[in-house]
């Protein structure tokens, strides 16, 4: 294992690597990560709603049409835990079969920052960097509407309750609060960005995957913001309202997480009906721009000021590098 000094300089070669792939190969590694992380999401939500009495759905008196027992999602604390112990599945593949995410990718701003050259001579540019992070974001969103597609292909949330587990993390990812949204991704990108440069320090695969594991079992409990996580999650919600009796269990769930109060006090058949025929139930449209806009974009944003600044700057400082910078400026001068 190496000291956080000496792995500065494996972020260095990592960033300095990353940069000298082609725009195709940024691409479909881009897609092999959103497909290898959407197949972790898939179990995730599974073993979410398998487990016993996360979901209730409405049950009523057959001759007043009062509620019993009315509809909710609670997801234990035993439930989260186990799904997320599973979840970093999708980080490991990446790192040990290859692949990229948008996230991860934020750590090439190692290479501008210490002015390191391309393989050609020529000095690794900022604009370089910015065009390799659209590649790799391009693929992502790729890979999410593949492992989104190939989800609803197989039907692989035929049972009702995946489908409203499914529609429920949709609803609370677009229901917060646009700079909340911003923190958590800054958070996240702390542990998944952290996680792969931490990684770089070990040269055996168990520690390699003990490096991994941790974090990002620590960020799937969390909830914290990730920007092609959260693609994924929306392309599975978008393919799943294709079909009407699945899209009504989708945005039911949708429609829970934002209106949990109202959907807990509805007391008869009426009351319920009335309300899914009202405007305040989300359609599908308006459901998909909000996953861009209130969600996807500001998640982005924070995944970048902690994976691109944050984490490169403290290092680039913490590790002294900056002062054999300095020097060999100097040095050149004379």
């Amino acid at each position: 294992m190496k000291d956080y000094k000496a792995n500065f300089r494996n972020g260095i070669e990592y960033a300095t690597h990353k940069l000298d792939s082609s725009w195709f190969k940024m691409i479909l590694l881009g897609a092999l990560g959103s497909i290898y992380v959407g197949m972790a999401y898939m179990i995730f939500i599974v073993i979410i709603g398998s487990w016993p009495d996360t979901v209730q759905n409405w049950q009523f008196d057959q001759t007043t049409g009062d509620v019993i027992n009315s509809f909710h999602i609670n997801i234990s604390g035993a439930a989260l835990f186990v799904a997320a112990a599973l979840f970093p599945v999708g980080i490991i593949l990446i790192v040990f079969l290859g692949g990229s995410l948008f996230t991860s990718d934020n750590l090439t701003m190692l290479a501008w920052i210490t002015k390191q050259k391309h393989h050609t001579g020529e000095d690794i540019k900022f604009k370089k960097i910015f065009v390799k992070w659209i590649y790799t974001l391009l693929g992502n969103v790729l890979g999410a509407l593949v492992i989104g597609g190939i989800c609803r292909a197989s039907n692989f949330f035929a049972n009702e309750n995946y489908q409203l587990v499914l529609g429920y993390f949709v609803g609370k990812k677009i229901s917060m609060v646009w700079y909340f949204t911003i923190a958590s991704g800054f958070l996240c990108n702390i542990l998944v960005a952290g996680s792969v440069w931490a990684s770089l320090a070990a040269s055996h695969s168990t520690a390699k995957f003990l490096l991994i594991y941790f974090p990002i079992w620590m960020f799937a409990i969390s909830g914290f913001q990730h920007v092609v996580a959260n693609g994924i999650l929306f392309s599975m919600g978008l393919f799943y309202m294709i079909e009407p009796t699945e899209k009504e269990n989708i945005l039911m769930g949708v429609n829970y997480a934002i209106n949990h109060d109202l959907f807990t006090t509805i007391k008869t058949q009426t009351e319920l009906t009335n309300f899914m025929n009202s405007s305040s139930w989300i359609n599908m449209a308006s459901t998909m721009f909000r996953c861009v806009v209130t969600n996807m974009l500001p998640a982005a944003l924070g995944n970048w000021l902690s994976g691109s600044l944050f984490l490169p700057y403290t290092y680039y400082y913490l590790s002294g590098y900056y002062k054999e910078m300095k020097k060999n400026k100097i040095h050149n001068q004379i």
